[in-house]
């Protein structure tokens, strides 16, 4: 990949409002880039509320699909941090969200995302 590749890879992580939580760790072949679980979460989990409330922006239908399978309550649960089946659904479909937003940010370049290790969010 070209240094001028790189260098708009890194600005459009840089500012869209949601994947911005990640960081570009390295751009080769497949850029790497990690997030910490305890910003990336939160935050994704209010895009997903967001686009329930206006049913738009959806990265993929997809992962509407998933969304809207979930009950409402599955998001707060998933900020809670009990652990039970329905926390693990909203966390990595939340996860799914964040990547696939990323993905798209990047002009679906071939990624790597690390999301750093946090008790809290354990699935």
């Amino acid at each position: 990949m070209s240094v001028i590749d790189t260098l708009k890879i890194m600005a459009k992580v840089k500012t869209h409002p949601l994947v911005k939580l990640a960081k570009v760790v390295d751009v080769g072949e497949r850029v790497r880039l990690e997030v910490d679980p305890g910003e990336m979460y939160p935050r994704t989990i209010e895009d997903i509320r967001h686009s329930l409330a206006t049913d738009t922006d959806y990265p993929l239908l997809m992962i509407k699909a998933m969304v809207k399978e979930l009950p409402v309550e599955a998001w707060d649960l998933a900020l809670v941090g009990e652990k039970s089946e329905l926390r693990a659904r909203a966390l990595e479909v939340a996860r799914l969200w964040f990547t696939e937003k990323l993905h798209q940010t990047i002009s679906h370049h071939s990624m790597t995302l690390h999301i750093l290790k946090d008790d809290r969010w354990r699935l």
